[in-house]
């Protein structure tokens, strides 16, 4: 137990770091040259930490990236972050939706499949399984969480940012939100596969009972190996 407490704060120590690592970059790079602050990379692999483990760290991921934009703030005089209001809370809010979205996609999925195999149709490829089961899911989440990161940060500076709203708004909508839902879509659904390898974590699907199913890799025939748990 212990064990396995050090190995997910250690893999929580590696993400974050990379995390602000890239939010650097790209805060430089992009506001330095362009005038604009979009999270291309960042927002995904923050998004991505949100979905990979189970609903006690839905929070972190949207919580470590709100925090590095609050420092990295500073760091570049980026005046409209400098409120938590506005560069933290929104993100805490973004993991949580993102989360939520997620599994209930997942659920409806997994639903519809599993009925669909009960009626006797022909079992779903292993790479079809994966897709539907796990990609897609992943990149709808990916993209309500962009989405409620792009709507609640403009909703808090249009109530704290002064001016800064005006040109935020037309920058978000023109160019950084479309962009990053994009990146979300393709990019979280990677991460989320990658982080769940390297922390050894499950693939779970959650019900609305209190149950949730540890969903594994799909054996030779296509059919995922399942087994059933309760939540404590």
């Amino acid at each position: 137990m212990k064990k396995d407490i050090a190995h997910r704060v250690a893999f929580l120590g590696v993400a974050s770091a990379l995390i602000f690592v890239v939010l650097t970059l790209e805060t430089y790079v992009f506001l330095g040259i362009l005038g604009i602050n979009p999270a291309f990379l960042s927002l995904p692999l923050a998004i991505a930490l949100c979905l990979y483990g189970d609903w006690k760290e839905e929070f972190c991921g949207g919580t470590i990236f709100g925090v590095c934009a609050f420092i990295i703030s500073f760091m570049v005089a980026y005046t409209p972050m400098y409120n938590p209001l506005v560069s933290i809370v929104p993100r805490v809010l973004m993991g949580i939706g993102a989360y939520w979205v997620y599994h209930l996609v997942s659920w409806v999925i997994n639903l519809i499949l599993n009925k669909r195999e009960e009626k006797g149709h022909k079992l779903l490829s292993k790479k079809k399984n994966i897709f539907w089961r796990e990609t897609l899911p992943a990149a709808f989440g990916g993209v309500f969480g962009a989405l409620i990161n792009t709507v609640l940060v403009l909703s808090m500076l249009s109530v704290f940012g002064g001016d800064a709203f005006a040109v935020a708004f037309k920058v978000a909508i023109a160019f950084n939100s479309p962009i990053e839902m994009a990146c979300c879509a393709v990019l979280v659904p990677i991460y989320v596969r990658i982080m769940k390898i390297a922390s050894r974590t499950p693939n779970k699907v959650l019900f609305w009972n209190g149950a949730a199913v540890a969903q594994q890799e799909p054996s030779g025939d296509g059919q995922p190996e399942t087994a059933t748990e309760k939540l404590s």
